[in-house]
């Protein structure tokens, strides 16, 4: 059976709080955004904490920090348990505060914490060209492979940290898209894999969880993802 995936939008970090701050590489989380990671934690409770098995997050500092954050006490207690660095998952821009770090400075930045680099190349922030440039074909393809890569794993529930812009392309669900990001800082959804058409199995479509979008309320019409 496929896994479930809890999707988190990162935390506040120093580029969220001014235009003037996108100018920041690879950007830290703010003390508020430490408290959202906090308060996410409290909210998903101990019983559905220890349900995860696996985590996955972009290599930017500021969701690989909101992973390390929210995930601690969890890490703690399943020493096994890593969390595993996905350049696929970076976000879309060029901006410099889209942009991460080298990963010979990730490596040493990281080599005390319970994150696994191996699939971190060096060429994960060469984004004028190639997978991952912010042209729309190259993030949709990018988030394809993603979603392959998390349904190939023998795992259950699944928690994935990354950045709001690509969480659309990433669940293709463009609600909100046009006003930059539909999702809030440090805010979980949980989806599962749509497996009732060879075309949804293809392209390894996700759907949300009932109960999320009733939350949410109603919608207007979606945008799709050409506009």
């Amino acid at each position: 059976m496929p896994p479930r995936l809890h999707f988190i939008r990162h935390a506040a970090g120093h580029h969220n709080l001014s235009q003037e701050n996108q100018n920041i590489r690879d950007p830290l989380l703010t003390a508020h955004g430490e408290v959202q990671c906090a308060e996410l934690a409290r909210e998903i409770g101990e019983a559905r904490m220890k349900s995860i098995d696996y985590i996955v997050a972009s290599p930017l500092q500021r969701t690989l920090n909101t992973a390390l954050c929210i995930f601690q006490k969890l890490l703690k207690e399943k020493p096994g348990l890593k969390i595993i660095a996905l350049p696929e998952l970076q976000e879309t821009s060029l901006l410099p505060c889209d942009v991460g770090s080298p990963i010979e400075q990730l490596l040493d930045l990281y080599k005390d914490k319970p994150v696994d680099f191996s699939f971190v190349g060096e060429n994960w922030i060469e984004k004028t060209t190639g997978p991952f440039s912010p042209h729309s074909r190259h993030l949709s393809e990018r988030c394809k492979k993603a979603r392959h890569f998390l349904r190939q794993q023998d795992k259950a529930e699944i928690a994935v940290v990354t950045h709001g812009a690509l969480l659309h392309y990433l669940t293709e669900d463009w609600y909100q898209a046009m006003v930059g990001c539909g999702w809030s800082n440090c805010e979980l959804r949980t989806y599962h894999f749509d497996t009732s058409t060879e075309e949804s199995n293809a392209n390894a479509s996700i759907v949300e969880v009932y109960s999320n979008l009733v939350l949410r309320g109603p919608r207007s019409t979606l945008p799709s993802s050409e506009e």
